[in-house]
């Protein structure tokens, strides 16, 4: 009884000197997110429709666009040929008329246009910009 009663203890003691899952040590946390790097891609970009959002209040557009770059794209998840794409405001939004007025867009319209697509980070992975529109 007696060794049964110090075999315990020592098990208590031994289990208790280490934390669940493995030996105490140091660990330095991965950093999550932080500073990210582009390639650009310059290009121009083809306004192919816009529709008003469905109750959308104030009044806001969907508006379409295909890319078309001036040098090859080299990451695959980043190819454009064939694929549309949401025009949204910096902001991120839905551009409403006074946007659309403002900088001309129109179907058919063509504007220059850069892709950024990610090299390095945890950022969003492509960004299109217009550097002639205005917010």
């Amino acid at each position: 009884m007696f060794l049964r009663v110090i075999g315990l203890i020592l098990m208590v003691v031994w289990v208790g000197a280490f934390p669940i899952g493995g030996v105490c040590e140091s660990v330095t946390e991965p950093s999550i997110g932080g500073p990210c790097d582009y390639k650009h891609y310059e290009g121009v970009a083809k306004i192919i429709s816009i529709n008003p959002r469905a109750g959308a209040s104030p009044e806001r557009y969907e508006v379409r666009f295909e890319f078309y770059p001036a040098q090859e794209i080299k990451e695959p998840f980043a190819q454009t040929e064939g694929r549309k794409f949401l025009l949204l405001t910096r902001r991120g939004s839905y551009p409403g008329a006074t946007f659309l007025d403002g900088n001309g867009i129109e179907v058919g319209k063509i504007f220059d246009c850069v892709l950024n697509v990610i090299a390095k980070g945890t950022c969003t992975p492509m960004i299109f910009e217009f550097p002639s529109f205005k917010d």
